[in-house]
C-alpha cells in the first residue's frame, strides 16, 4: 500500500456509462491495448499462449502516466522496475500456490502508448497520446491497485490514470489532497 498517504480514486471513465454520447464511455474506449504486443512474465516458466490469452480476457489494467511526466527517462525506468518487481512477486505467489489456486494465470506486462485523444483532470494533469503506459494482464485488483498507488507517488504530479479490466472503470489515482475533486470514491 502507498505508505501513510490517504489515497483516493476518481472514476472518470466507465464501459457501461449511460447516454448516447457519454464522456465516460468515450474515455474508456479511447484506452486500447496494442494489437500484437509482446508481454513479459518475468518468470522462468514455459507458458502456453492460451494462458496469456486467458489473462488478457479477465484481469489487469493499463497504467497511464501524465504527458509531461512521460518524457522523463528516469521516471519511466523506475516505473518499469517497479512493475517488473510487482509482476515477479505476484507470479511467485501464484506459482507457489498453483495447486490451491484453481485458475491461477500468471501476470505479464508490456510498454505501450495506449491512450488516443486527450484528457485533462480537474487538478490540471493532462493525459494524452504521448502518455507513457504499461499494460499489465493477469493481475487481480488488489495488487494492481497497490502498484498503481505506489507509482502515483513516484510521479511529480502524484496522479496517474488506470483502466481496470476487472471492474471496467478508468480511474485517476493519487493522494486525496492532490486529486482536486469532491467526487472521490474509495476502493
Amino acid at each position: 500500500m502507498a505508505n501513510e498517504q490517504d489515497m483516493g480514486y476518481i472514476i472518470v471513465g466507465e464501459e457501461k456509462a449511460s447516454g448516447a454520447y457519454s464522456e465516460k464511455r468515450f474515455l474508456y474506449k479511447s484506452i486500447k491495448r496494442i494489437e500484437g504486443a509482446v508481454y513479459t512474465t518475468e518468470v522462468n516458466s514455459t507458458l502456453p499462449v492460451s494462458v496469456l490469452e486467458k489473462a488478457k480476457e479477465r484481469t489487469g489494467g493499463i497504467i497511464i502516466l501524465p504527458e509531461d511526466d512521460s518524457k522523463e527517462r528516469m521516471l519511466k525506468t523506475n516505473v518499469i522496475n517497479r512493475v517488473k518487481n510487482a509482476v515477479a512477486e505476484y507470479n511467485a505467489f501464484i506459482l507457489e500456490r498453483r495447486s490451491k489456486v484453481k485458475e491461477g494465470v500468471l501476470a505479464a506486462w508490456t510498454e505501450a502508448r495506449a491512450l488516443s485523444g486527450t484528457y485533462k483532470a480537474k487538478n490540471g494533469v493532462i493525459f494524452g497520446s504521448e502518455s507513457y503506459s504499461v499494460d499489465i494482464i493477469g493481475m487481480i485488483n488488489w495488487p494492481l491497485h497497490e502498484l498503481v498507488e505506489e507509482i502515483s507517488l513516484m510521479v511529480p504530479g502524484k496522479t496517474v490514470m488506470c483502466k481496470d479490466y476487472t471492474n471496467h472503470n478508468v480511474c485517476l489515482i493519487g493522494p486525496k489532497n492532490v486529486l482536486g475533486s469532491d467526487k472521490k470514491t474509495d476502493q
